[in-house]
């Protein structure tokens, strides 16, 4: 998963497939998907709540 600034990046599709083109810049964070969260919203949630969550990272 990529955070990046509200506005940055150029919307492309190709077929059925669209895609998005970021500048360097425009990246705030990569978070990788853990296997026990579905979203960010879940990581975030595991980290504030769990102790044994965070130990795994």
């Amino acid at each position: 998963m990529v955070v990046y600034k509200k506005w940055g990046g150029n919307d492309v599709k190709i077929g059925a497939t669209e895609y998005q083109f970021l500048k360097f810049e425009d990246i705030l964070a990569v978070v990788e998907k853990y296997p026990d969260t579905k979203s960010l919203r879940d990581l975030a949630s595991n980290l504030a709540n769990d102790p044994e969550f965070r130990k795994k990272i």
